[in-house]
């Protein structure tokens, strides 16, 4: 990511703090580097239990930090448009083989259950699953759990941990599955929501209708990047489209503030991804030679902004959003693509000769400038293999 930055914006100092820590050490890490002067972070990180309908930790330091004046950015994901989400709607009572369920979630047509068709995959054996409902973190009501069967027999039944609203399960590849959702004791949650994190295996979900941008990706004072192969852009005679691995942000909704607390008049519901940039970019890292992936966009559009604030460090993230959006290149469907896929030179040119201002929000006061005047400071997080508890959003193609 380091060298993706470098060499868009040459001039920028850098630095990372590891977020493979925890949530609370990653949230640690971008007031630590926000205190320290760096005015854009860039990360690439998702813990798999990380809330789709609450800030979240990691979401509430964002939020702490560009009030401060820091532009944070992230990696949309590498999960496409694997995910389902729908209004609680039960069937009091339904038979899967020998297996009697209770108030299981009806996934259409009186059917309780979902098909799950997780194919072949030469780089992971197992496919990851979370299931989460629009309670708050450590107030949950319902206890949920999922029941996964092979031809109608029971191969195995996960439950949430009683405090937080989320169930992360994996399935074997090489396998059809069906999957129930059933409300074991308390009040039916109002919504439910359920992703694959597995973008390097082929998984089909059943009624799929939701995107899989999640956790502190859809933070408001986030922006979220989405990936376009650069050998598919106009400067190689290329037509633009979204690499087919890039998330899509369609769903989203904020229902609570990190303290469990409702959001005023929410919940928020709007579109995550805010723009794309390339990825297919070499560098000199084994196994990222080419580097692909959101993991690789995020970074190319950090230096970007490092160089719009090398032309006017005055500007905020709300006028850098809006700069970025404003010149991009529109393409495709706006829920994977954002705007649409940074213009670097225009974006640039734009923040020289526009003043600064912070247009309307709904989210938080104006923020307040931190800037270090010997040069623009940029921190990103390093990208490593996905383990059981958090993934990165970077990948190698091997075909």
């Amino acid at each position: 990511m380091m060298q993706i930055v470098h060499d868009v914006a040459p001039g920028a100092n850098l630095d990372f703090y590891t977020a493979f820590v925890s949530e609370q050490d990653f949230a640690d890490g971008i007031l630590a580097l926000a205190n320290a002067g760096y005015r854009v972070i860039c990360d690439d990180i998702l813990y798999f239990a990380e809330p789709f309908y609450q800030t979240g930790v990691v979401g509430k330091a964002i939020q702490t930090v560009e009030q401060e004046g820091v532009i944070f950015l992230t990696s949309s994901n590498n999960s496409d448009s694997l995910g389902y989400q729908a209004a609680w709607n039960p069937i009091q009572t339904a038979t899967v083989g020998s297996t009697v369920l209770h108030d299981t979630q009806n996934f259409g047509n009186g059917s309780p259950t979902q098909t799950v068709t997780v194919g072949a995959s030469q780089n992971v054996s197992n496919a990851t699953f979370v299931v989460q409902w629009n309670q708050p973190y450590g107030a949950v009501k319902s206890n949920l759990e999922v029941v996964v069967f092979l031809n109608n027999v029971v191969v195995a039944t996960v439950t949430g941990n009683g405090s937080d609203p989320y169930i992360i399960f994996t399935l074997p590849q090489g396998n059809t599955y069906t999957i129930a959702v059933q409300n074991l004791s308390g009040p039916d949650p109002g919504l439910i929501k359920e992703v694959c994190i597995s973008p390097a295996m082929p998984v089909t979900i059943n009624g799929a209708n939701s995107g899989t941008v999640q956790g502190h990706e859809i933070s408001p004072y986030a922006l979220a990047v989405g990936a376009v192969n650069a050998a598919n852009t106009p400067g190689l005679d290329g037509t633009l489209q979204s690499e087919n691995f890039s998330a899509s942000g369609a769903g989203t909704q904020l229902w609570f503030n990190n303290d469990g607390s409702a959001i005023p008049g929410g919940p928020l519901v709007y579109n995550p991804v805010a723009v794309s940039g390339i990825d297919n970019i070499n560098t000199t890292v084994p196994n990222f030679d080419p580097f692909f992936g959101t993991s690789a966009a995020a970074p190319s559009i950090a230096g970007v902004i490092a160089d719009m604030l090398q032309a006017n460090p005055n500007l905020t993230f709300a006028r850098v959003k809006q700069i970025l959006q404003q010149t991009a290149l529109p393409f495709g469907d706006p829920l994977v693509a954002g705007a649409g896929l940074v213009d670097a030179a225009a974006a640039v040119q734009l923040a020289m000769q526009t003043a600064t201002f912070a247009p309307p929000r709904t989210w938080s006061c104006a923020p307040t400038p931190l800037i270090r005047p010997a040069s623009t400071q940029i921190s990103t997080r390093p990208s490593i293999e996905s383990t059981v508890s958090e993934a990165t959003h970077s990948w190698r193609r091997t075909s």
